[in-house]
C-alpha cells in the first residue's frame, strides 16, 4: 500500500511539473455551424450538414501546437 502512495505521488510531481512548462500563449474555440447547400462528390443534389469544431492553438519557446477536430453531421 505505501508503495501505492509512492506512485500517486510520483505521478502527482509529475504532472505539476509538466504544468511549469505550460504554453506561452494559447487560444481554443468551440463551435457549431450550419448549411444547407453542402456538395459531396458522389450526390448529386445540396445536402444539410451540422458541424461541431474544436479548435485549439498554442506555442512557447520551443514551438507550436495546434489541434482541430470537426463531427460532422
Amino acid at each position: 500500500m505505501q508503495s501505492l502512495s509512492r506512485i500517486a505521488l510520483a505521478a502527482s510531481l509529475a504532472v505539476l511539473s509538466m504544468a511549469s512548462q505550460a504554453a506561452d500563449w494559447s487560444d481554443t474555440s468551440l463551435g457549431y455551424r450550419t448549411g444547407t447547400k453542402f456538395q459531396e462528390p458522389a450526390i448529386a443534389d445540396s445536402i444539410k450538414k451540422d458541424i461541431f469544431f474544436l479548435n485549439h492553438v498554442s506555442g512557447n519557446s520551443l514551438g507550436s501546437n495546434f489541434f482541430n477536430a470537426d463531427l460532422l453531421l
